[in-house]
């Protein structure tokens, strides 16, 4: 990580240890001398102070985490730039991520997994409610929040690092952005993801959450993305039998490979998982699959590498 001396960021934080790091900066535990309240600063890494792209991605990252005002998303306090590198400025989550969670645990209990995701898609539909796409929904982007005890209790949405913000993306169109193994079909081939690819990678961590296992495997990298493409996905109770069959209908139909086949929104999709906590009336309706499930090229090049993906599987 960046070595940082000791010293006040933004005229007001007081840098401590760091917490985190990722391609493209480091996250520090902080103080506010203004209220000596402890906060999370983000900063980009030096070596990409001069990187045009790596700016630009950073302050589309802080965009996104300052339209955004919800108790399930990491909340954003304040920005700015020191000694020529951005930062932002966030609460500080005292927990894990839901990936530490499951590595250590296996899998959850299917309540808890259903409440922590229900929580998850309340944050991110509150993000898609501001034109926010997070397009990287892993369990490594949801923290779990603890107040005694030993289960987590609340979730919060965090890392808006490849979001994109209404109409506009800065990543180059054709070029797949985020987590392979949670990317919906059309973000594996290189399509525009809209709010509807937030809620297939929400279907992945759910599967992953209640099984400790995921859906799609294979011998290599290719047949694992083939498969994520073409192949229908499983519903959870193939490997945890005692689920409920509306559990695997929540699943199954945010899995979908046509996003049209998907719940419509991420309000939609949490409506179903309060039906399936009993907190709504009325049984998990889903979405009724007209047709066949299949991803649909768009361009020349996706159907030549459609082509490839089938051959692979071969």
């Amino acid at each position: 990580m960046d070595h940082i001396e000791p010293r006040v960021v933004g005229g007001h934080y007081l840098l401590g240890e760091a917490i985190g790091r990722g391609g493209m900066a480091a996250v520090y535990l902080a103080t506010d001398k203004r209220s000596g309240q402890p906060v999370a600063v983000k900063i980009l890494h030096s070596h990409l102070a001069e990187d045009a792209h790596a700016r630009q991605r950073f302050a589309t990252e802080v965009r996104a985490a300052r339209r955004i005002d919800h108790p399930n998303v990491v909340r954003a306090l304040d920005d700015g730039v020191d000694d020529d590198r951005p930062f932002l400025v966030m609460e500080l989550v005292r927990g894990e991520s839901l990936a530490d969670y499951l590595e250590r645990e296996g899998k959850m209990a299917t309540d808890l997994a259903l409440d922590l995701m229900r929580q998850a898609g309340r944050g991110l539909a509150a993000m898609h409610a501001s034109g926010v796409v997070h397009r990287d929904v892993k369990p490594g982007n949801l923290l779990l929040v603890r107040e005694g005890g030993d289960q987590p209790w609340a979730v919060k949405v965090a890392d808006f690092g490849l979001a994109r913000i209404g109409g506009r993306t800065i990543t180059a169109h054709g070029l797949p952005m985020g987590t392979t193994k949670y990317m919906a079909p059309e973000q594996v081939m290189g399509d525009e993801p809209d709010p509807r690819s937030d809620l297939y990678g929400l279907g992945m961590v759910m599967f992953f959450a209640l099984t400790g296992e995921l859906p799609f495997t294979g011998k290599t990298a290719a047949q694992i993305i083939a498969h994520q493409v073409l192949s229908p996905a499983p519903p959870p109770s193939w490997l945890v039998e005692e689920l409920d069959p509306g559990v695997d209908l929540i699943v199954v139909t945010a899995l979908r490979k046509d996003p049209e086949s998907r719940y419509p929104t991420m309000h939609a999709m949490v409506h179903d998982i309060e039906r399936a906590l009993g907190m709504r009336g009325g049984p998990v309706r889903g979405v009724e699959l007209a047709g066949e499930d299949a991803y649909r090229a768009t361009t020349r090049d996706s159907q030549e590498i459609l082509e490839g993906l089938r051959k692979a599987l071969c």
